[in-house]
């Protein structure tokens, strides 16, 4: 006789388990900013190409300062160590405050409606891909709950 699984007791899937859904629409949206960007209104060029470099910048040294603690995932890898220097004394996630200000700079570089649409959805996807990050930070590292206390999670002193 074959028996039904309870779905109560359903896990998700293994490839879900780690937070791939979070990664893919990161990489969409910030896809899609770059498509919506139209070339003829290109008004804004240089403060654009300036905030983009900076965001590019700022991601790149993210990125460093997290070391072997650096994943594409929001689940932490079980060898990772909290790291709270840095760029992360000053934001909570650095990489994502650099991918926001990159794709705000894409939009500003070619003046584009549509990819400053499309990078305001970004903006709350990658929001919420922090908030969905951090209930698993809470749970690794016991002192997090104290550090998001202190720490903006984007913008020193504002978000």
């Amino acid at each position: 006789m074959l028996q039904k699984d309870d779905p109560s007791e359903k896990k998700p899937h293994k490839s879900l388990n780690r937070g791939q859904v979070w990664v893919v629409g990161q990489l969409i949206l910030g896809f899609a900013v770059l498509v919506a960007a139209l070339p003829w209104h290109a008004g804004f060029f240089w403060p654009g190409l300036v905030v983009l470099l900076f965001g590019a910048g700022t991601a790149f040294w993210a990125l460093l300062n997290l070391g072997k603690s650096l994943s594409v995932f929001p689940l932490p890898k079980d060898d990772a160590v909290f790291v709270g220097d840095g760029l992360y004394r000053w934001v909570r996630h650095p990489i994502y405050s650099g991918l926001l200000l990159a794709g705000l700079g894409w939009a500003l570089l070619w003046l584009s409606w549509a990819a400053g649409l499309v990078w305001l959805v970004f903006a709350v996807w990658m929001d919420r891909k922090a908030a969905a990050e951090e209930a698993w930070l809470v749970q690794k590292y016991s002192n997090y709950a104290d550090y998001r206390r202190r720490v903006r999670k984007f913008i020193p002193l504002v978000w």
